[in-house]
């Protein structure tokens, strides 16, 4: 259930949104969150294949209408057969404008299932796809 802060119109409320993907495919780009053109957010994602072969990302990334933005990788870990978590905004091209993807790289093309979190402030309503 996401949680959102000061009067429940946007713009600019804090947010707290979380959601889960099964079956992500490896190495693939996969739209898991609408957060509009302007946001300051941090995303944390957890990929996990089983108890010993999980891998998660930290990042921050703002992006306002008009910019390029910015994403910082704050920490990153992989164990077993999880090479790697990836994060990245989509102001384009996506299942829609203005997403949120993240893709996971495994040894053995093994698929994944992810869980994600993402808190902070946007000029929309951050919403699961």
């Amino acid at each position: 259930m996401p949680i959102y802060s000061g009067d429940g119109s946007t713009p600019y409320n804090y947010q707290i949104v979380s959601g889960k993907k099964t079956s992500v495919v490896d190495d693939t780009w996969t739209d898991f969150a609408f957060s509009d053109h302007s946001h300051d957010i941090i995303v944390t994602v957890f990929a996990n294949y089983n108890s010993a072969n999980n891998g998660g990302i930290v990042q921050a990334m703002s992006t306002h209408y008009g910019s390029a933005g910015s994403e910082t990788t704050l920490s990153a870990y992989s164990f077993g057969v999880v090479d790697s978590v990836d994060v990245q905004y989509l102001n384009s091209g996506g299942s829609q404008n203005y997403v949120l993807q993240l893709k996971v790289d495994t040894s053995g093309g093994e698929s994944t299932t992810v869980a994600w979190n993402i808190s902070g402030f946007a000029n929309a309503t951050i919403t699961a796809i």
